[in-house]
C-alpha cells in the first residue's frame, strides 16, 4: 500500500514539474538566464549607439541653426553612417568656400554670390529638416529599446522565483523518487 501511495505521489510530483516547465516555457533556467542577459547586453549596446548618433545630430543641428560657417565644424560621419548627410554637408562646405572666394572678387549683392547663398540656404534647410526627422526617429528607436530593456529586466527579476519554484518541484520529485526506489528495493528483498 505504501509503495502504491508513493508511486502516486511521484507521478503527481513529476506531472507538476512538467506542467510548471511547460506553462513557464522553461527548458534550462541557466541557459535561459544567459540568453536573456546576452539579449539585454545587445540592447544596451544598441542604446549606446543610438545615443551617440543623437548626440552627433544634435551638435550638427545646433551648428546649422547657429548660422556659423560649416568649415568650422566637422561632425563624426562614422557615427552617423548616412551618405546623404555626408554628401549634403560636404556640398554645403563647398558652397561656403565658393562664397568666400566670390566675396573676394565681387560685392555681396552680386548675382553670383546671392545665387550661391540661396543654394546654400536651401541645402541647409533640407539638411536641418532631415536632421530633425532623423532625430525624431532615433528617439523613437531609443524609447523602443528602453522599453524592451525594461521588459527583459522584469523577466530577469522573475528568474529567482522561477528558479526557487523549480528547485522545490525538483526536490519533491527527487524525494518521492528516492522513497519509491527505497520501497521497491525493500519489496524486492
Amino acid at each position: 500500500k505504501q509503495l502504491d501511495s508513493v508511486a502516486q505521489k511521484l507521478y503527481r510530483a513529476e506531472a507538476d514539474l512538467a506542467y510548471y516547465k511547460s506553462s513557464h516555457q522553461m527548458v534550462d533556467i541557466t541557459q535561459e538566464t544567459n540568453a536573456t542577459l546576452q539579449e539585454l547586453t545587445q540592447l544596451d549596446l544598441q542604446k549606446v549607439d543610438l545615443e551617440m548618433k543623437i548626440s552627433e545630430l544634435d551638435q550638427l543641428q545646433r551648428h546649422l541653426v547657429s548660422g556659423n560657417n560649416l568649415s568650422d565644424f566637422s561632425p563624426n560621419f562614422a557615427s552617423l553612417q548616412d551618405p546623404i548627410f555626408r554628401e549634403t554637408y560636404f556640398k554645403l562646405q563647398n558652397f561656403d568656400i565658393q562664397r568666400e572666394d566670390l566675396l573676394q572678387k565681387y560685392a555681396p549683392q552680386n548675382p553670383a554670390v546671392t545665387n550661391l547663398e540661396s543654394k546654400s540656404r536651401d541645402l541647409k534647410t533640407f539638411l536641418n529638416e532631415s536632421v530633425v526627422s532623423t532625430l525624431s526617429n532615433l528617439r523613437l528607436k531609443t524609447q523602443e529599446v528602453e522599453r524592451n530593456m525594461s521588459e527583459l529586466n522584469g523577466k530577469i527579476r522573475q528568474f529567482p522565483d522561477k528558479d526557487r519554484r523549480l528547485a522545490m518541484l525538483q526536490r519533491d520529485v527527487q524525494l518521492n523518487e528516492a522513497t519509491y526506489n527505497f520501497l521497491m528495493a525493500k519489496r524486492t528483498e
